[in-house]
């Protein structure tokens, strides 16, 4: 079918032909950089579609006319890479590709899972860039905390306070509330979690976000990581250029950090930096100083910050990141590190693991404006508490004891556990 017969489809609401008859099955390459994969043996599947494989690369092909030069649409969880006839094509616009006209083509869409549910939702042609749609003229963005030279000043030399959150995800109505709660608090320092806006490329959610967070951000120091959706466009090379543009982070930093506020150590992981999740070499040689430097031994609570969960319940099929749970006994961090705090499952969750007689408390907080999870829950691992309400949490921190206490949106308790040292 010619391109300008679906242009005029999409118009009119049609577009069946598009969604289709898609030959799908799942590979099981690494990196960004691969050859095009084909299988002989392929399931077909009609758009939308989307299955629970979580870091999985997921490839559907479907050969097609195009009797122009057109840009392809492509909408995925999380992002997807196009080649057509073999040969990659490199985004044009975020999930923007330009494919040359050409007869019977062979289109492969590549999609990289790093969500829970992934899978291709949907390909449109348009026969211009439709750019209106992802980019803005404003300027709006703030500073994190890890980009200033110096660490925040405590409000309390008894007690030091802080919060946590995760997932905005665009759910700005959830979020302005949040935000709300956060600066009425006025903690010492506020850390995000991660999946900050739904598609990573788009400014105009970026703006929204940078826009509920400003009147926070002038009073309270907020550190970031990014999440998998904050990568959502940046498929090419995993260099999520509007993080680094709304965070103002020098573009070439890392998006790991580590920070040091009071008696406490902060270690911010992000494995999004590679296809699928992981801690690259470089990260792992970072990771290793941090654990071996005189700051980190002498504090005396430690915090690992990351956006997926090495221990999860709450999303039926779903019990958190194998390559977390190896890191840590690797690095034998479930006897150095007292909380591990992440978001990605939209919910509050938290166990309480005991190690030689050291407790570590794993915490998720991913539940400051994306939907709520689904009721189901994953029946073969065993979390303390799981609650399905949109929240954020706050810590407080003193010489011996490290409590917690989780919020709902008009800031009612929860949960609270404490953690006590000698």
């Amino acid at each position: 079918m010619a391109i300008k017969s679906l242009i005029l489809f999409y118009f009119l609401g049609g577009f069946s032909d598009l969604r289709q008859d898609w030959c799908f099955h799942k590979g099981k390459e690494i990196g960004i950089n691969v050859e095009v994969q084909y299988a002989l043996d392929c399931e077909k599947i009609n758009l939308p579609h989307r299955v629970l494989e979580p870091n999985t690369a997921l490839w559907y092909t479907k050969t097609m006319d195009i009797d122009l030069d057109s840009y392809l649409q492509v909408k995925a969880d999380d992002g997807a890479q196009v080649y057509q006839d073999g040969k990659r094509i490199l985004a044009n616009e975020g999930n923007f590709f330009l494919l040359p006209k050409s007869k019977n083509s062979k289109i492969t869409i590549r999609v990289l899972n790093n969500a829970m549910k992934g899978g291709l939702n949907a390909v449109t042609f348009y026969n211009k860039l439709p750019t209106p749609t992802v980019k803005s003229s404003h300027t709006l963005k703030f500073t994190a905390a890890q980009n200033h030279s110096k660490q925040p000043k405590l409000k309390n030399k008894e007690v030091m306070t802080f919060s946590f959150w995760g997932d905005s995800q665009s759910g700005w109505p959830v979020f302005e509330k949040i935000s709300a709660q956060l600066l009425s608090k006025k903690d010492d320092f506020s850390i995000g979690l991660g999946d900050f806006v739904n598609n990573g490329y788009n400014h105009l959610e970026w703006e929204k976000f940078i826009h509920h967070i400003e009147e926070l951000s002038k009073e309270t120091p907020i550190y970031t990581i990014p999440g998998n959706h904050d990568y959502d466009g940046y498929y090419d090379d995993l260099i999520p250029k509007n993080y680094y543009q709304y965070t103002c982070t020098p573009l070439g930093n890392p998006t790991y950090h580590s920070f040091t506020v009071g008696n406490s150590y902060f270690i911010a992981l992000d494995p999004n930096r590679n296809f699928p999740i992981g801690i690259d070499d470089q990260q792992r040689s970072w990771l290793k100083k941090q654990i071996n430097s005189k700051s980190f031994k002498k504090s005396k609570w430690k915090f690992l910050l990351i956006h997926q969960p090495p221990f999860a319940q709450g999303w039926e099929g779903y019990e958190g990141e194998l390559f977390i749970r190896a890191l840590m006994t690797e690095y034998k961090l479930e006897g150095k590190v007292d909380f591990v705090l992440s978001g990605h499952n939209h919910d509050y969750e938290r166990v309480i693991h005991t190690n030689a007689g050291h407790e570590i408390a794993y915490v998720i907080a991913g539940g400051a404006g994306g939907g709520m999870e689904e009721k189901a829950i994953s029946s073969n691992f065993g979390m303390d508490k799981i609650i399905k309400k949109h929240h954020f949490c706050r810590v407080f921190i003193s010489k011996n004891q490290a409590k917690l206490i989780a919020y709902d949106l008009e800031g009612n308790e929860i949960d609270n556990f404490e953690l006590i040292k000698k």
